[in-house]
């Protein structure tokens, strides 16, 4: 392990000379450029649901009760962002062809997510 007179020493001459110091210049603008304008990402709990999403989908014809567990994308570092990977909607009305046709309608479309990542299951008698 280096000493605080080696790391300082080094730091020194990196101020020194102005060959080195110029690309560590540079490269600190980049990174920083690129904090400022990458998308920020916000936290958001893994099923959680959607109150809004929630609502709509209930508001379906032949629905009923309807509970809801939506994934987010992660980003490079692994932290969850806004932007929605899947929905799985377990509901009264999943045994209807046509409600869940109607449901993975309106949530791919809502979201711009395509129907493989759309689930659509049945309501127990259990949980109503």
């Amino acid at each position: 392990m280096k000493s605080n007179k080696d790391i300082t020493n080094f730091i020194k001459g990196i101020f020194k000379n102005k060959k080195s110091f110029l690309p560590l210049l540079i490269l600190l603008l980049l990174l920083l450029l690129l904090l400022i304008f990458l998308p920020k990402a916000q936290e958001a709990s893994e099923g959680g649901g959607d109150s809004a999403l929630s609502e709509l989908c209930s508001s379906v014809d032949g629905v009923g009760e309807c509970k809801l567990f939506v994934t987010y994308e992660k980003d490079r570092n692994g932290k969850t962002t806004d932007k929605i990977y899947s929905v799985a909607v377990i509901c009264e009305g999943a045994d209807s062809i046509a409600v869940r046709s109607e449901l993975t309608e309106l949530i791919t479309s809502v979201y711009g997510i395509g129907a493989n990542r759309v689930s659509i299951l049945k309501l127990s008698k259990s949980e109503k």
